[in-house]
């Protein structure tokens, strides 16, 4: 009985907040002031993490150890599809009218240097690389994985990335590559590849 008081004064207490911040009183600007910080929170919950630096991982998302030269090694789930890859150019080509799932071949560019939670493509007629992330975090790759050759098995996704988070990404790509983080404008589009399974090979 008392906490369903207790939710009833709390309920009054929003509906009496609500109709203060519709008014012209002094409290309006504090009321448009949370509603913004709301809407921040509610944004940053919904973006989805690039790293998972925080214990969320399942048990088998230990850290994988360093390929060898010439190394070939499969992570996540086994290949569904039969045959031969698609080069990535025309993977992205096809998407335009189906998000997969597909089969591709690409050479990774750079790899998450914390814990290879994420890689970026690239390819002969890809101008922009692809960034990569695995599947429910199942798994993680290699970190010294850059400039191996990648089969991916997945979906390809068209993805508006905000600002702040395309600005994110750029600061991770940077720590990867240890080059300087380039500046990110505004929002941008681009397309990620969700990969349940993979295999990389890496070069002599």
């Amino acid at each position: 009985m008392k906490r369903l008081t207790l939710i009833v004064l709390v309920l009054i207490a929003v509906g009496a907040w609500g109709c203060e911040s519709k008014s012209d009183s002094p409290t309006s600007d504090q009321g448009a002031q949370a509603q913004a910080g709301i809407a921040e929170v509610e944004a940053e919950a919904e973006a989805e993490p690039t790293h998972d630096h925080d214990g969320k991982a399942k048990a088998e998302q230990a850290q994988a150890t360093d390929l060898e030269d010439g190394e070939k090694r499969h992570f996540g789930a086994a290949f569904a599809i039969e045959g031969e890859p698609l080069t990535l150019a025309a993977a992205l080509e096809t998407s335009k009218e189906s998000e997969g799932p597909y089969k591709v071949v690409a050479t990774v560019e750079k790899v998450c240097q914390v814990k290879g939670c994420w890689f970026t493509l690239e390819a002969d007629g890809v101008e922009v690389p692809i960034r990569v992330r695995m599947k429910d975090y199942a798994f993680f790759v290699s970190k010294n994985a850059a400039g191996s050759q990648a089969v991916l098995e997945g979906t390809l996704v068209r993805k508006k990335i905000e600002q702040k988070l395309a600005q994110h990404f750029a600061e991770d790509e940077a720590e990867a590559s240890g080059e300087p983080a380039r500046v990110v404008s505004g929002d941008e589009e681009t397309f990620e590849f969700m990969a349940s399974g993979l295999e990389l090979i890496q070069q002599s």
